[in-house]
C-alpha cells in the first residue's frame, strides 16, 4: 500500500542569532566546545587550554555567525584570540567575580550597540570575609585577623578562595567595548566593577555578604532590553539593561523562601535559570543552614516562580524539591521540563503536569566510583544551541553527560552518561557557561516530500512573532500564512525559507527539501516451514518475498527493508538483518520499499511467517505388566493394555492439543501413519512384543517423530497365611530383635524362593509401594505391631501379593528392691521382747512395683527363692514370723497377660527392742518483768537425765501422754513457755539406730530470784566514728553479782530470749551491733539452774565534730592584717573546751606568721578530737622581665615574674581571662598591658609592653578603613629615634615617617599612587632593622 501521510521532522540548519552567540563554550580546566549549527555537530577544542581555570562560574559570547568574541571567569576576560584583555587581568586589575562562585560571570549585549557587552559578576560571599567586615578578611568569628582562609571543619585552606581580595563584592558589572585594543576589545575603565545594591545597607549582617552566587538574564517583553536577576535572602533583584545602559535601581520582589545569610557561604550556592520562553524562573538553593561556613545536609530546595518579563516581578512560588541538596538546573527548549542535579542524581519535573512537584522522575543516578571512593557529585546543567542539555558530572572530568531529547518525558529524554568527550589535556569541574536563553529560537518543520503530495509547512518556536513570509523555492510558491501547505509537481531539490519578524528584529531560517517519486509494494505470499531442529528458530533470507515485492520495479532505484511492526516500517527503524531468525512461531513481517533518492517516498506491505514445531517422540521405557484373570487365564502371557496411558510419556511437556499420538506394530506403519492400534490393545504375541509410536503436529502432519518400546507380561505370586508372634522382652527396654525366619517360610509355602523376593513393612501402603522395607534382624518399637509382608516376582516388581501378622512383645516386670524392714517389738502377742510380730506384707507392694502399673502386674511373697521362681508357697498377709528378731522374704512380680514374664527380689525383716527412759525435772528463771511463775524453757537441757546419758538417743516432747504414744502434736524444745507452775510434760526417748522409743515424764519449775542491772561506756575513738566499739563484758560482772555467792556463774547474751534458752552466748570482748546505745542480758546460774537474768547497758559517746580545712594563706606584705583561725567545731563552741599548741584556750586565735597550729577539742563526755592547720606565706608578684618577639607571623610575649605566691597571667584585661602559662602567642602589633595575679589574692602586678608590626596592605579610598599604612607598636618615647622609609618597586623613596606619625596616605607629591606593591625599611631605636613590602589597593 502507499503511505501518503508520513511525518518527517527536520531541525533547521541555520538558527536564530542568539543560538549562534552561544556556539562557543569555555569552562573548567581549559575545556572548550564549539557548536557548528550548520551541521548540528559539537567539537571539543584546546583553544583555552592555557587560559581559563575555574571550578564553577564562567561565561562566553559569539557573534551572529558563531565567531568567538570573548569569554570570562568573572575575574579575567580573554579576547577572541585567547589573549587576556589589558584592563581585566586579575589580581592586578581584574573584575570582582570569583571562579568559586556558582555564576561568577554572565555576558549580556548592550542593546543598540553591537560592539558593547556588559559582564555581570557575582563574588563568592565568604563567611571569613564577612567576619572581618568592613575590614579586609579573612578573620575568625570574633573579627580577629587570620593569615589564611580555613576550612569550615578546621585546618588551613591555603588559597581558598584563590587569591581572594578579602572582601565580599556582591553583584557588579563592567562594560566590554570590542572596538578597543585594536578591535580585540577591552574593559572600559570608567564602567568597570560598578557594584549594585542587592541588600539592606543599614543591616551590617546583610552588607557583610551582599548577595548570593545566583545570576540569570531574561529578554524584556519589549524585545529591546533585558532583565538581569539575582537573589539574596528572601528577595529577587531585577535590573533592566536598555540602550541607555544599566538601571541601577532594581525591581525588587520579596517572596518565599527566606535563605538565612547566617548559613553563608554555603547557603548562597546553587544556580538560577530562566525558561527559554521567559515566563519562569527556577532557583536551586544548595542548603539553608544556620551556621556560617558549615554544611547543613538535606536543608536545600528547588523553587519555581512565574516571571512577568514586562515588570520584572516574580509570583506563585512553588517548592518542587524540599529537604534536598540541589546545585544545577536547566529548562528544556520548549520550557515544559525542568532538570535538576541533586547530589549524585539528575531529576526531571514535568511543568505542564497538573502537579509538577509530583511528576519527579530520576533520569540518572551515579554509582559508587571505587577510584574516587565515593558516589560522584553532579554539577551544572546547560542547554546548548543544538537543543540538547549538557551536564558536568564529576564521575568523569574528561567528558560531559548529554540529554539528547530534553522535551521528552522520563527515560525518553535519552540521558547518555559520558556522551561528549572533551579534548585531551582539558577537563570539566562542576560549572558550565550560562546564556540568555529567552532569545528567539525557531526551526522549519514540514510533512512529506514526495511529488504530488500535499506538503504541510510550519515553524517550531518557543515565542510569539509578528509576521512570517514563506518562499517554497520553485519560483512559484509563496505564502504569509503561519502553517501553509504546498504541492510540488516536479521532481527536484528546493530551498524553503521563512522570514520571521519580531518587533524590529527580522530572522530568516531556511531548509532544503528533496521531492522524489513513490514506489509500490506488491503482494507477497505467506511462508510456512517445519522447525528443523525443534529449537523454535529458523533462518530466512527472504529471497522469494523480495522478488515478489519488487515486481517489475528496478532494484537499483529502490531499497527493500524488513521490519517487525508497521510503525517501524513507516519510520524506517529497527530494520531486520538478513538472514533473519524468527523469535515466534507466527510472525507478521512488514516490508518497506523506498526511493533511494528520498526515504520519505515509500510504500509498505506484509506477509505471515509460520514456523511449525516438529514434535519429539519421547522414549517410553519397557512396560512390565502382571498377567491377570480378565481373560480367564493368569499364566498365558496375554492381557489388555491401555495404550493411551503412554501418551503423556511420549508427549512429556509438549501440548496435547497441538500434537497427536498413535501406536503401531511396525516402523513402516508408524512412518506411513497406517495400521494404528486401537486402545485397549489385547496382544496376540504372548509374554513380550514391540510397539511403535508416532507423534505429529496437528496443524502440519508431516512434522512428526517416532519411537518404540517393549511390553512384557509376567506371572503373579501368592502371599500365604502367616501366624502371629508372641515374645517376652528379654531386657525390659521395650525392644526385641526378630529375623522373621518362621514367617518367611510360611509366606513362601510351595513357591520357589529363587523366583520371588519377600520384604517386610510397617504399613500396607509401604508394602504395596515396596517402600521403607525393614532391615533384618528387625527391632520392634511398639509392644504390639502389625507386620506387612510383600512377595514379588523377581522379574517384575509390579507383580506382587501381600499379607500380614501380629508381633506381640510383653513387658518383663522389674522386682524393685525393698530396703531392710525395721520394726519395734510390741505387746500385741503379750511379749515385747521375743522378737516376733505380725507384718502386713502388702504394704511392700508399692515398693516392689515402684512406677509399674498394678493392674498389669501381680506381687506375691515367699520364704525361699525356689518357691518364688515356681510361684508356690505364697505367704498370707499379715504374716507372723516364726524365726525371731530377723528373717528373709522373697518377692515375685509377674505379667498378668503372660505369667512366665516375671522377676524376683528379696529383703530382710528385723524386730528391734525399745530403749529405757527416766523421769526428771528443770528449773528456770522468771525475769520477763511479770512475777507470775511463767517463763521460757529450753527442754533440751533435760536430755541427759531423760536418756540416762546413753549414746545414740534423742528426744521429742509432747503436752500429753496420748500425743507421746501416737507421736502426734510434738512441741519445740526451745523456746517453750510453761502454762502452769509447776507443769508436767512427756518426752519420747528414741533409739537413733532403730527409731524405737519409750516415754518419760519431765517436771518444769520456775525460780523468782535475780541479781543487779549494770552499764559500760566508751568514746568512739577507734578511727571510725560510727557508734560501734569493742567492750570487755567481764568488766561488769562484779556489779551484776553484788551480794551473791562468788561461785555463781555469769553468761552474757544479746537478747532476753537467748538468755532464757541459753543459746548464742556472747564472747567476753563484744562489739555492739546497735549504734551508740545497746542493752544485752546476763544469765546467773547456780549448779546449771537459772538464778536470775539482768540487763547490761552499753554506750558509745561521739567525739567533737570538726571542719578539717588543711591550709590557708598569709600575705607577707607589711600592710597585711593578721589571719584569724578557729578550731572548726561544728555546733555550739561554748559546749567544748580548747587547748592550742601555743597555749591559748579559746575557739579562735589570731596569727601573724606562717606555720602549723594544733588544737585539742573536748566535749562534756570527756571525748576529744585534734586538728592541725597549716598557714602558707604568699605575696604579690615581681615582674623581672618581659620578652617580646615581634615583626613576625606569630608575635609572642613572655613574662618572667618571681615571688612566694602562685601566679597566673592575662593580657590587656585585668579581669582576664587568666592562664597558667607565662607566654602569649599570635599577639597583634601595638601596645599591650601584661597582668600577673597571685592566685591567693595577694595582689596583681602589671606592665605595658609594645609589639611591633605592620599591615600587608591598605586601601586609601577615604572610607574610614585601612586608609593609611603605618607601623604598629612604636608610638612611644622609647622608640622616638626610629626611622621609617617607603619606596616604590623601583627603589624610589616616596615617604619618610616619624615614630608617632599617622602613616602614609598613598600619595606622592599630592598625586595618588597606583595599585601596586611598595617596599619599606625600618630601623628602630633599639637598632633592630626590618625590610619588607605591602600592597596598595584602590
Amino acid at each position: 500500500m502507499k503511505n501518503l501521510f508520513i511525518y518527517a521532522l527536520f531541525l533547521v540548519s541555520i538558527l536564530g542569532f542568539s543560538q549562534a552567540e552561544a556556539s562557543h563554550w569555555y569552562f573548567g580546566e581549559g575545556a572548550g566546545l564549539i557548536f557548528d549549527l550548520s551541521t548540528d555537530t559539537v567539537s571539543a577544542t584546546t583553544d583555552a587550554q592555557n587560559t581559563i581555570n575555574t571550578n564553577e562560574g564562567c561565561s562566553s559570547i559569539a557573534d551572529f555567525n558563531g565567531n568567538l568574541l570573548f569569554y570570562t571567569d568573572g575575574r579575567n576576560v580573554w579576547d577572541k584570540n585567547h589573549n587576556i584583555m589589558p584592563n581585566a587581568n586579575y589580581p592586578a586589575n581584574g573584575l570582582l567575580g570569583d571562579p568559586s562562585s556558582t555564576s561568577s560571570g554572565l555576558i549580556v549585549p548592550k542593546p543598540g550597540n553591537p560592539d558593547q557587552y556588559y559582564v555581570f559578576t557575582v563574588d563568592e560571599p565568604h563567611h571569613q570575609n564577612a567576619f572581618a567586615f568592613p575590614n579586609q578578611g579573612p578573620a575568625d568569628q570574633s573579627g580577629n585577623s587570620l593569615p589564611n582562609y580555613t576550612f569550615s571543619g578546621g585546618g588551613n585552606a591555603g588559597a581558598v578562595p584563590e587569591a581572594d581580595d578579602g572582601f565580599n563584592n556582591g553583584l557588579a558589572y563592567s562594560l566590554v567595548d570590542l572596538s578597543l585594543n585594536g578591535g580585540n576589545g577591552d574593559v572600559v575603565p570608567s564602567e568597570k566593577n560598578r557594584q549594585l545594591i542587592t541588600y539592606d545597607p543599614t543591616d551590617q549582617g546583610q552588607a557583610s555578604y551582599k548577595c548570593s552566587e545566583k545570576i540569570t538574564a531574561v529578554e524584556h517583553a519589549d524585545g529591546a532590553s533585558y532583565w538581569v536577576l539575582t537573589h539574596f535572602m528572601d528577595k529577587f533583584y531585577a535590573f533592566r539593561i536598555d540602550n541607555s545602559g544599566v538601571n541601577t535601581s532594581p525591581q525588587e520582589t520579596q517572596i518565599a523562601p527566606l535563605i538565612n545569610y547566617t548559613g553563608y557561604r554555603r547557603n548562597g550556592i546553587g544556580y538560577m535559570k530562566a525558561s527559554p520562553d521567559g515566563t519562569k524562573i527556577a532557583v536551586a538553593h544548595r542548603q539553608n543552614g544556620n551556621t556560617e561556613g558549615q554544611t547543613a545536609n538535606a536543608t536545600g530546595s528547588v523553587w519555581i516562580y512565574d516571571f512577568d518579563n514586562s515588570s520584572g516581578t516574580l509570583s506563585n512560588p512553588s517548592n518542587l524539591l524540599p529537604n534536598s541538596g540541589p546545585y544545577g538546573l536547566e529548562f528544556s527548549p520548549d520550557s515544559s521540563k525542568l532538570y535538576v542535579s541533586n547530589d549524585s542524581s539528575v531529576i526531571q519535573f514535568d511543568l505542564f503536569s497538573p502537579s509538577p512537584s509530583n511528576s519527579l522522575a530520576f533520569i540518572h543516578t551515579n554509582s559508587f566510583n571505587p577510584l574516587q571512593n565515593r558516589v560522584p557529585f553532579i554539577g551544572a546543567l546547560q542547554l546548548g544551541p543544538d537543543g540538547r542539555i549538557y551536564i558536568a558530572n564529576t564521575d568523569d572530568y574528561n567528558s560531559l553527560d548529554v540529554i539528547n531529547e530534553p522535551n521528552e518525558v522520563g527515560v525518553n529524554s535519552d540521558y547518555v552518561q559520558n556522551g561528549l568527550a572533551l579534548a585531551p589535556g582539558t577537563s570539566a569541574v562542576i560549572g558550565l557557561p550560562p546564556f540568555i536563553q529567552s532569545f528567539f529560537l525557531a526551526s522549519i518543520v514540514f510533512e512529506n516530500s514526495c511529488v504530488d503530495d500535499d506538503i504541510q509547512f510550519s515553524v517550531n518556536t518557543t515565542q510569539n512573532y509578528d509576521s512570517i513570509s514563506w518562499d517554497f523555492g520553485d519560483g512559484l510558491g509563496v505564502s504569509n500564512l503561519d502553517n501553509p501547505s504546498y504541492t510540488y509537481t516536479n521532481l527536484g531539490t528546493y530551498t524553503v525559507s521563512a522570514e520571521i519578524t519580531i518587533g524590529t528584529e527580522v530572522n530568516t531560517f531556511s531548509e532544503t527539501i528533496i521531492i522524489t517519486s513513490n514506489p509500490i509494494a506488491n503482494f507477497v505470499t505467506d511462508i510456512n516451514e517445519c522447525d528443523d531442529d525443534n529449537d523454535g528458530i529458523l533462518s530466512f533470507d527472504f529471497t522469494v518475498p523480495q522478488a515478489q515485492v519488487f515486481g517489475a520495479q528496478l532494484p537499483t532505484d529502490f531499497t527493500v527493508s524488513y521490519h517487525l511492526s508497521q510503525d517501524d516500517a513507516d519510520a524506517n527503524s529497527a530494520a531486520l538483518s538478513l538472514p533473519y531468525q524468527n523469535t515466534d512461531s507466527t510472525e507478521e513481517i512488514f516490508i518497506r520499499i523506498e526511493n533511494n533518492a528520498n526515504a520519505n517516498c515509500f510504500d509498505t506491505t506484509s506477509f505471515i511467517l509460520n514456523v511449525f514445531d516438529t514434535p519429539i517422540a519421547n522414549i517410553v521405557g519397557t512396560v512390565k505388566e502382571c498377567d491377570d484373570l480378565d481373560d480367564g487365564d493368569d499364566a498365558n502371557g496375554q492381557k489388555e493394555i491401555d495404550l493411551t496411558a503412554f501418551d503423556s510419556d511420549v508427549l512429556d511437556t509438549q501440548d496435547a492439543t497441538l500434537f497427536s499420538v498413535s501406536y503401531h506394530l511396525s516402523q513402516a506403519e508408524a512412518d506411513a501413519n497406517t495400521g494404528a492400534l486401537s486402545s485397549p490393545y489385547y496382544n496376540t504375541t504372548a509374554f513380550s512384543y514391540q510397539v511403535f509410536t508416532r507423534i505429529e503436529n496437528n496443524l502440519k502432519t508431516d512434522c512428526y517423530d517416532t519411537t518404540e518400546f517393549t511390553v512384557n507380561i509376567y506371572a503373579a505370586p501368592k502371599a500365604n497365611l502367616v501366624s502371629d508372634l508372641f515374645e517376652c522382652d528379654d531386657d525390659n527396654d521395650g525392644i526385641l530383635s526378630f529375623d522373621f525366619t518362621v514367617p518367611q517360610a510360611q509366606v513362601f509355602g510351595a513357591q520357589l524362593p529363587t523366583d520371588f523376593t519377600v520384604s517386610y513393612h510397617l504399613s500396607q501402603d509401604d508394602a504395596d509401594a515396596n517402600s521403607a522395607a525393614l532391615s533384618l534382624p528387625y527391632q520392634n518399637t511398639d509392644s504390639t505391631e502389625e507386620i506387612f509382608i510383600r512377595i514379588e516376582n523377581n522379574a517384575n516388581a509390579n507383580c506382587f501379593d501381600t499379607t500380614s501378622f501380629i508381633l506381640n512383645v510383653f513387658d518383663t516386670p522389674i522386682a524393685n528392691i525393698v530396703g531392710t524392714v525395721k520394726e519395734c517389738d510390741d505387746l500385741d502377742d503379750g511379749d515385747d521382747a521375743n522378737g516376733q510380730k505380725e507384718i502386713d506384707l502388702t504394704a511392700f507392694d508399692s515398693d516392689v512395683l515402684d512406677t509399674q502399673d498394678a493392674t498389669l502386674f501381680s506381687v506375691s511373697y515367699h520364704l525361699s527363692q525356689a518357691e518364688a521362681d515356681a510361684n508356690t508357697g505364697a505367704l498370707s498377709s499379715p504374716y507372723y514370723n516364726t524365726t525371731a528378731f530377723s528373717y528373709q522374704v522373697f518377692t515375685r512380680i509377674e505379667n498378668n497377660l503372660k505369667t512366665d514374664c516375671y522377676d524376683t527380689t528379696e529383703f530382710t525383716v528385723n524386730i528391734n527392742p525399745i530403749p529405757t527412759a527416766s523421769n526428771t525435772n528443770l528449773i528456770q528463771c522468771d525475769e520477763d518483768g511479770v512475777n507470775d511463775g511463767l517463763t521460757v524453757f529450753n527442754l533440751d537441757e533435760a536430755n541427759d537425765a531423760l536418756t540416762n546419758g546413753v549414746p545414740n538417743r534423742s528426744t521429742k516432747f509432747y503436752l500429753t501422754a496420748v500425743d507421746a504414744e501416737n507421736s502426734t502434736a510434738s512441741i519445740d524444745a526451745a523456746p517453750f513457755t510453761n502454762t502452769t507452775n509447776p507443769q508436767t510434760i512427756y518426752a519420747q526417748v528414741i533409739d537413733d539406730d532403730t527409731e524405737c522409743f519409750s516415754i518419760a515424764e519431765l517436771s518444769l519449775d520456775v525460780s523468782l530470784t535475780s541479781g543487779q542491772d549494770a552499764s559500760l561506756f566508751t568514746c568512739d575513738d577507734d578511727g571510725v566514728e560510727d557508734g560501734f566499739k569493742a567492750f570487755t563484758l567481764s568488766n561488769a560482772t562484779s556489779s551484776i553479782l553484788t551480794g551473791l555467792p562468788a561461785d555463781y556463774a555469769l553468761i552474757y547474751y544479746e537478747t532476753y530470749e537467748d538468755a532464757l534458752v541459753e543459746q548464742n552466748a556472747l564472747p567476753n570482748v563484744f562489739t555492739n551491733n546497735v549504734a551508740y546505745n545497746q542493752t544485752i542480758y546476763a544469765r546467773i546460774e547456780n549448779n546449771n539452774q537459772c538464778y536470775g537474768i539482768n540487763e547490761l547497758e552499753l554506750s558509745v559517746f561521739n567525739l567533737p565534730q570538726l571542719d578539717f580545712g588543711d591550709q590557708t594563706f598569709f600575705c607577707i606584705d607589711s600592710n597585711s592584717d593578721p589571719v584569724v583561725i578557729d578550731s572548726g567545731i561544728i555546733g555550739n563552741p561554748s559546749d567544748y573546751t580548747y587547748l592550742w599548741s601555743n597555749g591559748e584556750l579559746t575557739n579562735e586565735i589570731e596569727i601573724n606568721q606562717g606555720g602549723t597550729y594544733t588544737v585539742v577539742v573536748t566535749n562534756a563526755n570527756g571525748c576529744s578530737q585534734t586538728k592541725s592547720i597549716t598557714i602558707v606565706n604568699s605575696n604579690i608578684a615581681t615582674i623581672n622581665e618581659i620578652e617580646v618577639s615581634d615583626v613576625s607571623t606569630n608575635n609572642t610575649i613572655t613574662v618572667f615574674a618571681t615571688g612566694e605566691g602562685d601566679y597566673e597571667y592575662a593580657l590587656d584585661d585585668e579581669l582576664g581571662p587568666y592562664q597558667d602559662a607565662s607566654i602569649f602567642y599570635n599577639v597583634s602589633p601595638g601596645f599591650h598591658t601584661v597582668y600577673v595575679r597571685d592566685k591567693n589574692n595577694c595582689g596583681i602586678a602589671n606592665e605595658v609592653v609594645s609589639v611591633i608590626g605592620f599591615p600587608n596592605f591598605f586601601t586609601p579610598n577615604n572610607d574610614g578603613y585601612n586608609d593609611s599604612w603605618h607601623v604598629f607598636g612604636i608610638n612611644t618615647p622609647s622608640q622616638s629615634n626610629s626611622e621609617i622609609f617607603i619606596f616604590d618597586r623601583y627603589g624610589k623613596l616616596l615617604k619618610q615617617l616619624s615614630y608617632n606619625s599617622l602613616g602614609w596616605d598613598g600619595t606622592y607629591n599630592g598625586n595618588l599612587m597606583p595599585t601596586s606593591d611598595y617596599w619599606f625599611y625600618i630601623k628602630l631605636s633599639d637598632n633592630r632593622i626590618f625590610r619588607g613590602h605591602f600592597t596598595l589597593k584602590r
